[in-house]
This record gives structure tokens, sequence and C-alpha cells, in this order.
């Protein structure tokens, strides 16, 4: 899946909370949600824990993703939010109609 817009062009969203969303959309494929490991997805970044936990903080705070702890030793849940809906929005603000 293509990165949106829309999450290219927000402006509360830090580089790192996007490259995170982006690679969340990757791990998540053509489902909504996945669960790859924070330690993993830091290394795959390349950058360090603390970068990947704020970055993932942001875009929850932004309502882009849900997070949900599974205990420990497991590895969370992140689930993509409304991204249909989101890109809906977007093409309305600019216009578009399909």
């Amino acid at each position: 899946m293509q990165l949106p817009n829309f999450i290219l062009t927000d402006k509360k969203l830090s580089a790192y909370a996007k490259l995170s969303y982006a690679l969340l959309l990757s791990y998540a494929w053509q489902k909504d949600s996945c669960f790859p490991g924070q330690e993993r997805m830091a290394a795959d970044l390349g950058v360090s824990d603390r970068y990947l936990r704020q970055a993932l903080k942001e875009l929850q705070e932004s309502n882009y993703i849900r997070v949900e702890r599974r205990g420990l030793n497991k590895t969370n849940v992140y689930t993509i939010l409304i991204i249909q809906e989101r890109l809906e929005k977007h093409k309305k603000k600019l216009g578009k109609t399909n």
C-alpha cells in the first residue's frame, strides 16, 4: 500500500512518525493490524528505540493507530485506524471525487 498524502502533509507529525506509519503499513500489508516488536521496527528504520516510541506516541495521539498491549514479553498489536475514511476526507478536501 502506498503512503497516503494525508500522512505526508500532516504538519503535526514528525518525519519519524511518518516513516513509522509507512513501516506499519508495510507490516500490515492488506490487513488493518500487525504486531512487530519495537526492537525490530527501530532496527528496520535505523533509529533508536526512543525515537520509535515517540513516533508511535505521535501516531496514537493523532488517531492514526491504536496500540493494544498484550502483556509482558509479547509484542503490541498496532491497528491502523480508519485509513479509508481519512483517504476519502483528503480527496474531498482536494476537490477530487474518486
